[in-house]
């Protein structure tokens, strides 16, 4: 008997991957239009984004294979409520505007991201005023999917180089901030309020944060997402 396919739930922001030009995605400030960030354009575009003197990163598009591979090796064997959590993990962790707070193991402790993010027609980062403390109160279920030694590598900096993890320089908690251009103000809403978060760690924490565009890795979802989703389907 051909086993069926494990379910993997994808929710593209407001169909915007889908070149959707509703109203609404108007009203959000989105872009239905948009060229990635070059070279020359990022030191104008972090000032743009409230990131002035801020370092250049972007996310690798090849987090989007290895969230699904990792869902697929880690989804074997689970029964049917596991398979759900690990599936709505992986639609988490492919979403385009996220923050996530790893803690000195790289563990995922505080998770916010646009799929949790009530409120019309800006995006409410700060519900039940979860980012008044320092860490914020996680919104969405923190899980461990992703690791900070398994996301790092996918990061690059200005020269393409990848990020590693390195427990010897002592960071109580490494925050992780994904925002794409094409999102406009709700990116910049996003990296201002986690800013302000910034400020209300105590000063005997060492904290380190990372602000990752990823519009390549937002625009190249659907595509990566069927492939992997083809590699790993059962052959009749």
């Amino acid at each position: 008997m051909t086993k069926k396919p494990l379910p993997i739930i994808l929710l593209p922001l407001l169909l915007l991957l889908g070149g959707c030009d509703s109203l609404i995605v108007k009203i959000y400030g989105f872009k239905t239009e948009y060229d990635p960030i070059t070279p020359e354009q990022r030191t104008e575009t972090l000032a743009r984004f409230g990131l002035e003197g801020e370092p250049w990163h972007e996310l690798d598009t090849a987090f989007i294979g290895h969230v699904i591979d990792t869902f697929y090796a880690q989804v074997q064997g689970k029964d049917s409520t596991e398979q759900h959590q690990l599936a709505d993990a992986v639609n988490n962790h492919l979403q385009m505007l996220q923050a996530m707070y790893f803690d000195r193991a790289g563990r995922l402790v505080s998770y916010h991201l646009n799929c949790y993010a009530e409120g019309f027609p800006n995006m409410n980062w700060n519900m039940n005023d979860a980012f008044c403390t320092f860490p914020p109160t996680s919104v969405a279920p923190p899980d461990t999917l992703v690791s900070l030694p398994a996301l790092l590598p996918h990061i690059r900096d200005a020269q393409g180089r990848p990020l590693t993890f390195d427990p010897g320089r002592g960071n109580d908690y490494t925050v992780v901030v994904f925002w794409p251009g094409f999102c406009g103000r709700q990116s910049k809403r996003l990296i201002r309020t986690v800013r302000d978060n910034l400020v209300l760690a105590p000063d005997s924490l060492r904290v380190e944060a990372l602000f990752v565009n990823d519009d390549w890795f937002s625009i190249q979802m659907d595509s990566i997402v069927e492939a992997k989703r083809r590699q790993h389907e059962p052959q009749p």
